[in-house]
């Protein structure tokens, strides 16, 4: 296959699943043999699609050689996965028929203006931004389910679910975890929760926000439980991992069903305090799934590039 498959992504952050996922996206790709390359966040000419700032934008284009070689030098990859930074400038991309583009959600438009494009939904379209500006002829993919009730006319949202993840066990697991008998206290994230009020008692409660995978890691070994307001964050299969009891503080709007609805996924966690039972139980199909799931992401990640290369041929784009 000769596609060549671009991410826009922005650097690798430890503590944004979304980055990680891109970037992890990358590495997969060229697991399968095909060529990927990350684009970073910022680095199109077409800069007035982020900032909106004219002055900003124009000393951009004056001292453009030494904007790319800065964002270039200050983009961030990680160290375990194999993610190239695409060598050429966007100007390439723009009549390149043979490569395929990856924007997540988030972006606004076709920054780099190329011909295929795939929108990759990490979260519902709109979420973050409040607005949504995708083209026509785009081949969507679905991280879980949140092309529901969403459509744009002439494009097509694929039924395989692009779920890929990486659990960083190296941190999360139960070497050195406190007993379940000598566990005190709780830990609680709030994140893209910041706006919910805190229900449950801080006394004795810890705010993990903004730190590290190392320090996070040694909390949850010794807390005994996990409350996380952010509803979509893989922060609540940590704590599992590390032994904490996690408890998901529901959403009065959202029913169970609607916050994850393949059961699977919520394996070792509590909706709210009525199911601890179910997270009990569930607990070791939880660890089961992990042990399994590099292989499935090979495997989605391979299937992933046959229909977006056969889709795009059967437009006639290439």
């Amino acid at each position: 296959m000769n596609r060549r498959f671009i991410i826009y992504a922005p650097s690798y952050y430890q503590n944004s699943g979304g980055s990680i996922v891109l970037h992890q996206l990358c590495d997969l790709i060229r697991k399968n043999g095909v060529e990927g390359y990350l684009y970073p966040f910022r680095l199109s000419r077409d800069c007035t699609a982020y900032d909106g700032k004219f002055i900003k934008n124009i000393i951009k284009f004056i001292f453009w050689p030494v904007y790319v070689w800065n964002v270039r030098r200050r983009f961030v990859c990680s160290e375990k996965l194999d993610t190239p930074i695409y060598p050429f400038s966007d100007d390439i991309l723009e009549n390149d028929k043979n490569c395929v583009v990856i924007y997540p959600e988030t972006c606004e438009g076709n920054p780099l203006r190329a011909k295929n494009v795939v929108r990759w939904l990490l979260h519902a379209p709109g979420f973050h931004n409040k607005k949504v500006h995708f083209g026509i002829g785009e081949l969507y993919f679905d991280y879980l389910d949140y092309s529901k009730n969403f459509s744009i006319p002439g494009s097509y949202i694929s039924s395989t679910k692009l779920y890929i993840t990486r659990y960083p066990t190296e941190f999360y697991n139960m070497n050195g975890a406190v007993a379940n008998t000598e566990r005190t206290g709780s830990a609680y994230w709030m994140r893209r929760g910041k706006e919910r009020a805190i229900v449950h008692s801080l006394e004795n409660s810890i705010n993990i926000d903004g730190l590290s995978h190392f320090e996070i890691s040694q909390i949850f070994k010794s807390v005994k439980y996990f409350y996380c307001y952010d509803l979509y964050t893989a922060y609540h299969i940590f704590a599992v991992l590390c032994g904490a009891k996690t408890i998901i503080m529901p959403d009065e709007k959202i029913a169970i069903n609607a916050w994850l609805p393949r059961v699977e996924d919520r394996y070792g966690l509590a909706y709210g305090f009525s199911n601890l039972n179910f997270a009990e139980e569930t607990r070791p199909l939880l660890m089961e799934k992990i042990e399994s799931q590099e292989q499935k992401n090979f495997e989605v990640v391979g299937k992933f590039i046959q229909e977006a290369d056969l889709f795009f041929r059967k437009n006639n784009v290439v």
